[in-house]
């Protein structure tokens, strides 16, 4: 996918081309280097991860049938430094909501994920759109009030546990876009 921002004037519009290749050469550079760690070859590599992938994924992720591309999304969304990801604020994220032929983001547990291409996100969950879920997946909430909420403290012990889970899911089946620059981790 091109890398789009939202300018100024409320449109979408490409990066610079030099700003792409830079950020497609980092990620290309970073992803090779994780492949040769896990055993000494990129394509050997793969393999392994593949088959981890297969063993270890979440359960949901095997409920339809297993699809390798979500390895290549996890494999992506583990290997990837947090520090090359931008950094977006709740009103940053606000403009990620697939309007005007923008893409779709919405965020839980400090990373922000791209379901621009989710069918069943957009018809189920489409009122997190451009906006920060983790106290609604934490509670397993549907409630719109529990939206954009940042007392990430208030959540218990088996709601984060809750989260951790969506969390994993979410790793595996959409790519990270960013990180949610309000978003504190519990200090427990």
């Amino acid at each position: 996918k091109d890398l789009r921002t939202h300018d100024a004037n409320g449109q979408w519009s490409l990066h610079s081309a030099q700003k792409q290749k830079q950020q497609q050469k980092i990620y290309v550079l970073m992803t090779q280097r994780a492949a040769k760690l896990l055993s000494g070859g990129t394509v050997t590599g793969m393999a392994a991860f593949v088959a981890y992938d297969h063993q270890t994924c979440h359960p949901f992720r095997k409920m339809h049938g297993y699809d390798v591309g979500g390895a290549w999304i996890r494999f992506h969304n583990t290997f990837r430094p947090s520090i090359t990801y931008p950094s977006m604020t709740l009103q940053d994220l606000s403009k990620y909501n697939g309007q005007n032929g923008g893409p779709t983001y919405f965020s839980s547990d400090g990373r922000i994920w791209d379901v621009s291409d989710s069918e069943t996100f957009h018809s189920s969950y489409g009122f997190f759109e451009g906006k920060d879920a983790t106290f609604c997946l934490a509670k397993m909430s549907m409630d719109k009030s529990e939206i954009n909420q940042t007392e990430w403290d208030a959540l218990t012990d088996k709601e984060w546990e809750s989260l951790y889970s969506w969390t994993k899911y979410f790793s595996e089946k959409y790519m990270i876009r960013g990180r949610l620059k309000e978003y504190t981790p519990p200090s427990r």
